[in-house]
């Protein structure tokens, strides 16, 4: 009960925040409407050079290779066509290609990237995913084989535009703030005297960190659900069998962000430096994050910065658990939940330490 009054009296102080709400709610709902109205686009200067070596005969591939060459995607790549495996390879050591997809029978397809992330391996992941659904519904269906394998699939609405991948770029930005509210929270509760019973009471540090850490979530959830809300009213983005896993990253992203402000607020014991290194913190990792939906597939990010940023990590979650890229949906999940455990950790031992006593 301790826990859930303290979630409950962190969650109605925000609510009762005028600037708060301003930021964290009218700020994603204005950002959404401003897309909108300027239906905004981004004009690649240097598409993204993809190669391609199939096997004669493989429908699949077949398949993949007519859905690269669509006016939509072609736009953002350039195509060209490998004798061999090794001359692909020779071509990606010298900078020369980007993304290099290679089928070796009839079965398999291998995509080889020079950066952590392609555009290409959402769209041909998406590909074969789709290719999956239909053959197993028409297989239950009696129909021949060969029916199956000349079959095609609809490309709309399966390429991530740039309004979206910058609307969840910015939505990552914003939610990681909830770092500073726990920062806040944390600092707010123990030093001012409407919550003196705090200390006064027999209530354990933890118990009040977990209370204001679920009162926060609750929060950024509430801000989650309207960017979601917006997201699909205004810009139209399809939030299907996704949308469970989109939210459990969001999830595992927001106990992260809030650890972290947790564990700033011992370190520092001063809100405005807390403010400061976050800010900073975030800046950093959002980077690889704005630089990938500005930018797919570039590479003036150095890849020590994406593997070492939970956002970017996030971010690709997120974008793959609405576009059908299971891989990187599962990866993305995997990775900011063992952050935000490896953080919960560190918050309790500090717990343990009794940094409350000196904030």
């Amino acid at each position: 009960m301790r826990i859930l009054s303290t979630a409950y009296i962190t969650l109605i102080r925000y609510l009762r925040n005028k600037l708060v709400l301003m930021f964290f709610i009218l700020g994603p709902i204005a950002f959404v409407l401003i897309m909108q109205g300027a239906d905004y686009k981004i004009e690649f200067k240097n598409r993204e050079k993809v190669g391609y070596c199939f096997d004669i005969g493989n429908k699949v591939s077949e398949g993949v290779l007519e859905l690269l060459n669509t006016n939509k995607i072609k736009e953002k790549i350039e195509i060209k066509e490998y004798k061999t495996l090794s001359s692909a390879l020779e071509d990606m050591e010298k900078g020369d290609l980007e993304t290099f997809i290679y089928s070796e029978g009839k079965e398999e397809i291998k995509i080889y990237n020079t950066t952590s992330f392609s555009s290409v391996n959402l769209i041909v992941d998406s590909y074969l995913t789709e290719v999956k659904k239909q053959y197993l519904n028409i297989r239950n269906e009696n129909v021949k084989k060969s029916e199956v394998e000349t079959m095609r699939i609809k490309t709309e609405g399966k390429i991530p535009n740039a309004n979206i991948r910058i609307l969840i770029a910015v939505t990552i930005t914003l939610l990681f703030y909830v770092s500073i509210l726990t920062a806040y929270s944390i600092i707010k509760n123990y030093r001012n005297n409407t919550y003196i019973r705090i200390r006064c009471s027999s209530a354990k540090a933890i118990e009040n960190y977990l209370g204001i850490s679920i009162g926060n979530i609750l929060f950024m959830f509430i801000v989650l659900s309207i960017v979601i809300i917006m997201g699909k009213l205004v810009i139209g983005i399809e939030f299907n069998i996704g949308i469970l896993k989109l939210i459990l990253i969001a999830l595992m992203f927001f106990l992260f962000a809030s650890n972290l402000g947790a564990i700033t607020t011992y370190i520092s014991r001063n809100i405005y430096v807390d403010a400061l290194m976050l800010f900073s913190i975030n800046f950093l990792f959002v980077f690889p994050v704005m630089t990938e939906a500005f930018n797919p597939g570039g590479n003036s990010v150095p890849n020590i910065i994406k593997m070492h940023s939970p956002h970017y990590y996030c971010y690709n979650g997120m974008l793959g658990s609405l576009y059908t890229n299971v891989n990187g949906a599962n990866s993305g999940l995997l990775i900011v939940g063992g952050v935000a455990v490896i953080t919960t950790i560190v918050v309790m031992l500090l717990e343990r330490r009794k940094a409350y006593e000196y904030i």
